[in-house]
């Protein structure tokens, strides 16, 4: 018996060694990979199984995942956290997938904490694919024409068409802009209730650009609710103007709300031109008022019409004009159910917290929208304004998701200008690709870098597609393997969730909370 024991307990040391040594192994592996040294750390998730430095997909429910892999996806975005073990510049987000009818997949990186902006990229657009037209390209940027007009990309930008005849996707080239008639000497009122981020574009032909806020801190979210006024020329990236109007003071979540406060930003002998105002702020700030002189602004892509809780027991029905393709359409609270009526067109907003979308007709001309509820938010590729004076619509068409090649010929369209790198197809699978920089990059509450995968219409037009897997490949300068394990042990080094975000002039928001 004894000597059944002893043998007994040395094969029980021995299993526990080997596991040790296996354990040790792994980690060991883990650790020399993640030092890097040649300056690449690749990684990829199936989805399914647990991987290094990166998040299962949130929401999963997005992602059907009965059906084995390539897992169909049932809902967009899908988020996928990535966490690097230690400084890297860039990353190349891969995704294979296969795409039974999906006209558009985007791939976008969280660029703004505070307001959840995400810089998207075009990573498939079927439209632009399966398109005859004469194309020029310039690294990331393409030109399509019906008919070859221009040589180069320089001449088509040095001289553009009318605007009229062109469409653009995932673009922030700047536009050429007149307007008609005289600007304004008399400043302009609106009263309003917007919630949180909002991008408002306007025309000054020299005279003083002037906007001014005034606000509201509902603090229904903790943390933190400063409010950020840049200004940009159009097409430009660096801020003309900036104004930053710290928290109230109150980071909780106990609904106390602020006094009504005032933000302002302004240029004086500004280059005449097109401008970008940038309203960053979280969800909890409301905008009450807003002041201008210029005769003409509208907002782009996004018009939050907040709720009067704890401000206003009155609530009026409100009409503003709306120009692009498609109207879409969410409300996250009961309250925000309503029948909006649309180019005189009822139609009912019936389910919270689902995307609904509604054709707007002929392209470049403005439709009255009539709500008699607000907490509602409202989404265009094109613009909004709170009166047909405010109205106008400088900038080509936007591409959407539901355009039609019969779509761009009824509109006359002749041009399309867009940031896209095309897919590669191998055996039925796609492989889409796009590089960000980290530096440009926000971080969430945990410290994560968040991306996104982004299929527009899928749960309107149901189509097919399925996620394989998403790979992940981080770079920087090659460095020996004692300064990689220096870099793995001190971590991903500096905490940037308390840092300025980037802000950028052609972010997209998701407006949902994921955990």
């Amino acid at each position: 018996m004894s000597t059944r024991l002893k043998v007994n307990r040395m094969f029980a040391w021995g299993i526990r060694l080997a596991a040790a040594l296996a354990v040790a192994a792994v980690f060991v592996h883990v650790v020399f990979t993640a030092a890097s040294p040649d300056g690449y750390l690749t990684v990829t998730t199936d989805l399914r199984s647990p991987s290094a430095f990166v998040s299962y997909p949130k929401p999963i429910g997005r992602l059907h995942l009965d059906d084995g892999s390539p897992f169909r996806l049932i809902g967009s975005p899908v988020y996928l956290d990535l966490k690097p073990p230690s400084p890297f510049e860039t990353v190349t987000v891969r995704a294979e997938y296969v795409n039974r009818g999906q006209p558009l997949v985007e791939i976008g990186a969280l660029s703004n904490r505070l307001d959840s902006q995400y810089d998207m990229r075009s990573v498939e657009n079927r439209l632009v694919d399966s398109l005859n037209w004469s194309r020029l390209s310039s690294g990331r940027l393409n030109l399509l024409q019906r008919n070859r007009t221009y040589a180069t990309l320089d001449d088509f930008l040095a001289d553009p068409p009318n605007v009229s005849r062109v469409a653009t996707y995932r673009t922030g080239l700047s536009w050429p802009y007149r307007p008609e008639g005289m600007p304004s000497d008399q400043p302009k009122t609106r009263v309003v209730s917007l919630r949180g981020h909002h991008r408002i574009l306007t025309y000054t032909a020299g005279e003083t650009l002037s906007f001014s806020f005034v606000v509201h801190d509902m603090n229904r979210q903790s943390g933190a609710d400063p409010v950020t006024l840049s200004v940009f020329r159009e097409g430009q990236e660096t801020a003309v103007a900036r104004t930053v109007l710290a928290d109230d003071g109150n980071t909780a979540d106990d609904q106390g709300s602020s006094p009504l406060r005032t933000v302002a930003v302004s240029v004086a002998s500004p280059t005449p031109g097109l401008y970008r105002i940038e309203f960053t702020a979280s969800d909890d700030v409301f905008i009450r008022e807003l002041t201008t002189r210029q005769s003409k602004f509208v907002f782009l892509g996004r018009l939050y019409l907040g709720d009067h809780v704890g401000y206003s027991d009155l609530t009026l029905p409100l009409d503003v004009l709306a120009g692009g393709n498609t109207l879409t359409v969410r409300t996250a609270h009961t309250e925000g159910l309503q029948t909006i009526v649309v180019d005189g067109r009822p139609f009912e907003v019936q389910e919270t917290n689902v995307r609904q979308d509604v054709r707007l007709g002929q392209v470049g001309r403005p439709v009255e929208v009539h709500l008699p509820r607000r907490d509602i938010l409202l989404e265009t590729g094109g613009v909004f304004a709170l009166s047909e004076e405010d109205y106008f619509q400088p900038l080509p068409v936007e591409l959407d998701w539901h355009m039609t090649s019969d779509d761009l010929d009824s509109a006359g369209i002749d041009f399309i200008l867009t940031e896209y790198e095309f897919p590669e197809l191998k055996g039925g699978l796609t492989a889409a690709r796009t590089t960000f920089d980290f530096d440009r990059l926000a971080q969430t509450e945990d410290g994560a870098y968040r991306f996104a995968l982004s299929a527009p219409g899928l749960s309107l037009t149901e189509n097919d597609l399925r996620l394989k897997s998403v790979t992940f490949i981080l770079h920087r300068p090659k460095t020996d393997w004692l300064t990689g394990l220096r870099r793995f042990w001190k971590g991903t080094g500096d905490d940037l969730s308390g840092s300025e975000s980037i802000i950028l002039t052609h972010g997209s928001s998701f407006g949902e909370e994921v955990q």
